[in-house]
């Protein structure tokens, strides 16, 4: 299994061999939160879909992948096994949509919390995403 270590800088660009990952940031948190997400583009360069299979975050107990659904009228948010990252295509992890879910947090996430986060995906690509900055999200309604 190749591993590839990549420094984050805002706004960069990380390369893996066939995966890029781009402007990847984490929610900010109400105090006493005890879950939030991360979210960010990540697009496969290669000519075959690659999934996204697991996450592993060290600021929760629990990092899984996420996405919403609609159901009897009603936005849920359901754990999933994988993500697809169709050949030469970007998925999409934003809110309402596929994100990576941190469930018990260590902390609540503030404006200058910074997290590093571990993706694997279905060709054997790791990527380590270091220094996640945090965001808050407005929803729009």
């Amino acid at each position: 299994m190749k591993k590839i270590l990549l420094a984050l800088s805002l706004g960069a660009s990380l390369f893996a061999n066939n995966i890029e990952i781009s402007e990847p940031y984490v929610k900010i948190t109400p105090p006493n939160a005890k879950n939030s997400a991360i979210f960010m583009s990540i697009k496969n360069n290669s000519n075959e879909d690659i999934k996204l299979v697991d996450a592993k975050c060290d600021f929760a107990k629990n990092t899984e992948i996420h996405t919403h659904i609609h159901e009897d009228g009603m936005m849920k948010m359901i754990r999933i096994q994988d993500a697809t990252i169709k050949a030469n295509d970007t998925l999409e992890l934003k809110p309402k949509s596929y994100h990576i879910m941190l469930m018990d947090i260590k902390d609540s996430i503030k404006e200058d919390t910074k997290l590093n986060l571990e993706l694997s995906f279905s060709n054997g690509e790791t990527v380590e995403l270091k220094d996640i900055p945090a965001k808050s999200i407005i929803h729009a309604h």
